[in-house]
């Protein structure tokens, strides 16, 4: 099987909640990142704990989009599955981060072996939330908002 098919399976499965055919295509001795502690550290996951973890992020949020893309970073070609405009499985809290992060997956003899979060894609461009946000904040106090009270309004555009 190809990388793509087995991430277009990945994708299918997370998008219908099938936790079970997911388990079946994720490395039994894998490791998934998850999202990042509150000090910043990234939570590596067994195969059953990250199902754990996905499942409970997928009961809080409907996938509507599903796009491919290819890492062009650190694992180079790998397939990058970005779900929502890239806005889960990871929500984006502060301007440092990127506005998409796509889960790029580490396939192994048709197995998913590694899962990662990527920023840098092949085809997708992926703005800093600040360069989104800049020219609303900018337009908002135009209008007269205040710094701070325009830095809220855009955050809000962002939910």
């Amino acid at each position: 099987m190809k990388p793509r098919d087995i991430a277009i399976e990945f994708a299918a499965n997370v998008k219908n909640q099938d936790f079970i055919s997911l388990k079946s295509i994720l490395e039994k001795s894998g490791e998934f990142e998850a999202e990042p502690t509150p000090n910043g550290e990234s939570e590596i996951y067994s195969r059953d704990a990250y199902l754990e973890w996905l499942q409970s992020k997928c009961q809080s949020t409907q996938i509507r989009k599903i796009d491919y893309d290819q890492c062009l970073f650190c694992q180079i070609g790998n397939p990058v599955v970005l779900f929502n405009d890239g806005r889960f499985p990871k929500k984006m809290t502060e301007d440092a981060n990127r506005s998409k992060a796509g889960l790029m997956l580490d396939i192994k003899r048709n197995k998913i072996a590694s899962i990662k979060f990527c920023y840098t894609f092949l085809k997708t461009e992926n703005k800093f939330l600040y360069e989104c946000k800049g020219p609303i904040i900018k337009d908002l106090m135009d209008k007269g908002y205040t710094l701070k009270q325009a830095i809220k309004k855009a955050g809000e555009l962002f939910q």
